[in-house]
């Protein structure tokens, strides 16, 4: 097995992905996100917070026959044989790729969706973003075009995938009477954001089945959200009187 690591823009990853390039290894879990989750990818985006690395794993060719992988990354159904398996990631680039093509899903992929994507990318919200709160939110399609509002979807398909699409929305903003402000916030600065994003991918290479397994449960142990518990106790820690005394030095 080699270790693989570089930096790479988060756009190429989201595009290979789309373009099938990427598969789930066969002992993944199911799509879990919530919306906040999504939200909060989003907002880390737009801050230029760190949204985490990715580990992927390349098995040797000839073992690659050997297991099933999930069939399906977000809304994209990838090849059998498909060579590269995600192995940390599947949740942000699968919401990635929904927020960009969910309009193309399949209505009935040949590997069902799960109850949680159901929930989050076939409901009756859609991302927004919304120049006014300066977020990237969930809400109802009929709020989604407006003088400080434009479908986040649009914004990434003229990004990654159809740049031809991006007159069409200029047009429609102009036409919305949307100022030059929220124009610029809407249609400059999420577009070089998204463009702008790093991460960095390890991949395991010609890894066995059972070293990439025991990799993906560590990696799962080590992710384990923090609890509301230990959010508040780091929220109620201050620092000692002593420290912040401002009494003359000795």
């Amino acid at each position: 097995m080699r270790v693989e690591q570089q930096s790479t823009f988060l756009l190429d990853m989201v595009r290979n992905a789309a373009d099938g390039n990427l598969g789930l290894a066969p002992f993944q879990r199911q799509y879990v996100w919530t919306k906040e989750d999504v939200e909060k990818l989003m907002k880390s985006m737009l801050n230029k917070w760190p949204i985490g690395s990715f580990t992927t794993w390349t098995p040797e060719r000839e073992e690659r026959g050997l297991y099933p992988t999930k069939g399906r990354l977000g809304p994209v159904e990838h090849p059998k044989d498909v060579q590269t398996l995600v192995l940390d990631g599947q949740n942000r680039l699968a919401s990635l790729i929904y927020a960009s093509l969910v309009q193309s899903a399949p209505t009935e992929p040949a590997h069902p969706y799960s109850e949680r994507e159901i929930d989050v990318w076939f409901g009756e919200e859609i991302l927004v973003a919304d120049f006014e709160t300066k977020s990237i939110t969930f809400m109802l399609p009929e709020e989604s075009w407006s003088a400080t509002r434009v479908p986040f979807g649009e914004i990434m398909d003229g990004t990654i995938f159809n740049r031809k699409r991006q007159m069409g929305i200029f047009r429609r903003a102009l036409d919305l009477g949307m100022t030059d402000e929220a124009f610029n916030w809407l249609l400059d600065k999420i577009p070089n954001r998204v463009r702008e994003a790093r991460v960095t991918v390890t991949n395991l290479r010609d890894a066995t089945l059972e070293e990439a397994r025991e990799c993906y449960m560590t990696i799962c142990k080590a992710g384990q959200p923090i609890s509301d518990e230990e959010f508040d106790m780091a929220f109620s820690y201050s620092i000692p009187a002593a420290a912040t005394s401002k009494g003359p030095r000795p």
